[in-house]
C-alpha cells in the first residue's frame, strides 16, 4: 500500500507516468484498502477489520461500506478494535458480524438501522 501511494500515483491519483486517471490499478488499489477493513461473504458472514496494517491501529472510522447480504455497515475503531458499530439492513434477513475475536448474530428488518454493543 505504502509503495502503491508513494511510487505509483500523484497526490491527485493521476498515474506518476500517464497524464489520466489510471481507473484499474487505482479503483483496484480502493478495493484492496476496503478488503483489509472489512470483508464479506453472503453465507459465511461480514468480517470486520480482518486486515488492518499497524499503522492504521491507533483510531479510525469509516462509514457506508456495503456488504453482501444487503447490509450497509459504519463502525470506528481504536487501538485496532472496532467501536460504534451501525448496521443498516437493506433487505432483512439474517446478520453475522465477526468483531473483535467474537461473533454476533442479529435477525434484522429491512429499512432499520441496528447498533451492537461490542
Amino acid at each position: 500500500l505504502n509503495k502503491f501511494l508513494l511510487k505509483t500515483v500523484r497526490e491527485n491519483l493521476f498515474a506518476v507516468n500517464s497524464r489520466v486517471f489510471q481507473a484499474d490499478g487505482n479503483f483496484g488499489m480502493l478495493s484492496g484498502i476496503l478488503e483489509m477493513l472489512v470483508q464479506s461473504y453472503y453465507e459465511n458472514g461480514i468480517y470486520l477489520l480482518p486486515a488492518l496494517p499497524e499503522e492504521w491501529k491507533s483510531s479510525g472510522s469509516i462509514s457506508g461500506l456495503r456488504a453482501r447480504g444487503g447490509f450497509e455497515i459504519s463502525f470506528d475503531w481504536t487501538q485496532g478494535k472496532v467501536e460504534n458499530l451501525r448496521i443498516l439492513s437493506l433487505h432483512g434477513g439474517p446478520c453475522r458480524i465477526f468483531a473483535n475475536g467474537k461473533k454476533y448474530e442479529i435477525e434484522t428488518e429491512p429499512e432499520k438501522e441496528y447498533k451492537i454493543e461490542l
